[in-house]
């Protein structure tokens, strides 16, 4: 399976925000909807950072004080990996895995076309788990 249909399964909505953003406001968009991160763009939209959950926690055990006048460029997490709708999806659990990453954004001829998360990979890996052994009891039991 590819990243692409993987996208088309879950969805591609990627919550963005501008560098110059509060790490509040940030915070806010992310719990709001209910997500792990954000992606950081340009003025272009393309992406530049991201900030996630775990920034949040670095930042209140780091200097709790602060988070109310921090804007994302200067906590942001600039060293991106960024994959392709088209890569297999072992390939990008390796990729997170290795990396230690949660989320993964997609790029497709210079544009943003999702972000895919370890729980998105690991959902994947559990429903074709399910479908095999499903298979597998049928073949034992007689029934293929």
């Amino acid at each position: 399976m590819t990243i692409r249909e993987l996208l088309a399964q879950k969805g591609s909505k990627v919550f963005t925000a501008d560098s110059n953003s509060g790490v509040i406001d940030a915070v806010k968009l992310m719990t709001d909807n209910k997500v792990g991160c954000v992606l950081v763009v340009d003025k272009k939209g393309l992406p530049i950072g991201i900030f996630t959950e775990r920034d949040v926690l670095r930042m209140v055990a780091t200097d709790i004080d602060s988070i109310l006048n921090q804007k994302l460029t200067d906590v942001m997490t600039t060293d991106l990996i960024i994959v392709t709708p088209d890569e297999e999806i072992e390939v990008v659990q390796n990729i997170m895995t290795d990396k230690h990453l949660r989320h993964l954004p997609i790029l497709e001829e210079g544009k943003i076309a999702g972000m895919v998360s370890i729980g998105d990979i690991v959902k994947v890996n559990l429903k074709h788990r399910e479908f095999e052994i499903h298979h597998m009891r049928d073949y034992i039991m007689g029934k293929i």
